[in-house]
Order: C-alpha cells, then structure tokens, then sequence
C-alpha cells in the first residue's frame, strides 16, 4: 500500500487547532485552525493575530512530502504541533 500524500494528511487535519511555534521579534506560540488544505500546503487563521478591520489574518504554510514545514510567509516556523 503506498503511502499517504501530504495532501491526504493535512485533510484530516481540517478543522482542528494548530501551534506554530514561530520567531517574529520574540518566540512565541501562535494558534490558528486549519481552513483548507492543497496539494501541499494548507491555509489557517490565526487566533491571535488580528487585522485592522479584527478579521483574522490568513497564514499560508507550506509542507513537503514527508511533512516537514518547509516554508510560511510572515512567520518562521520552528515547530509545529497539531491538537489530538
């Protein structure tokens, strides 16, 4: 059987809370929930970061075929860990 894609792993994490360690200035931790995935990345809003107008702001984060974070626009992400 071959194995899943990461697209096939990210679906079953829709819906639920993510932590993204990050550094942006200072580590901290940002919580989001996925919205959506693709191919082989996903889009999430964050719980902490607002915009202007206080709508969350969207955060791309792209992952490569055995999962590792490979890339996010904003935030540097160190780690990522996934509400079980």
């Amino acid at each position: 059987m071959a194995e899943p894609t990461t697209k096939q792993l990210l679906e079953k994490l829709t819906g639920k809370r993510i932590f993204l360690s990050t550094r942006c200035g200072t580590f901290r931790e940002q919580g989001g929930v996925i919205q959506q995935v693709f191919e082989n990345f996903f889009l999430f809003h964050t719980v902490e970061e607002r915009s202007q107008d206080e709508t969350p702001i969207r955060n791309w984060v792209w992952v490569d075929n055995i999962g590792v974070i490979t890339e996010a626009p904003r935030l540097a992400v160190e780690q990522l860990a996934i509400e079980r």
